[in-house]
């Protein structure tokens, strides 16, 4: 299983849309964040690759790409409702078939 320190979740048009594009991805490093709902993500624009997760209403993973480059458009299988993104990196990442703890809306704060 990965830890992290913290996930950010993007639940927004525009927060998914923007997604980690115009961040540090050494700010990054310690945290995801969880795009919902979400299918497809795009790297246009960014400046350093991605790790990639899609996730299903069950929070099971179906699919999971590592080191996907800028300006690319990864489409998740038909299932997908969730994806997570972090800068790329030399450690873990989610395999297929793996369960995830996802919070609910209720279980954040919104500010």
């Amino acid at each position: 299983m990965i830890s992290y320190a913290q996930r950010e979740y993007a639940e927004t048009w525009f927060t998914r849309l923007r997604g980690l594009l115009w961040t540090d991805s050494n700010v990054w490093m310690s945290k995801q964040l969880v795009l919902r709902p979400c299918q497809s993500i795009h790297t246009i624009g960014m400046r350093y690759p991605l790790d990639i997760a899609f996730i299903d209403r069950r929070h099971r993973v179906v699919a999971s790409y590592t080191d996907i480059p800028p300006n690319r458009v990864v489409v998740g299988p038909g299932e997908a409702q969730i994806a997570i993104e972090r800068p790329t990196q030399d450690t873990d990442w989610y395999q297929v078939g793996e369960r995830l703890h996802l919070k609910a809306r209720s279980e954040r704060n919104h500010t």
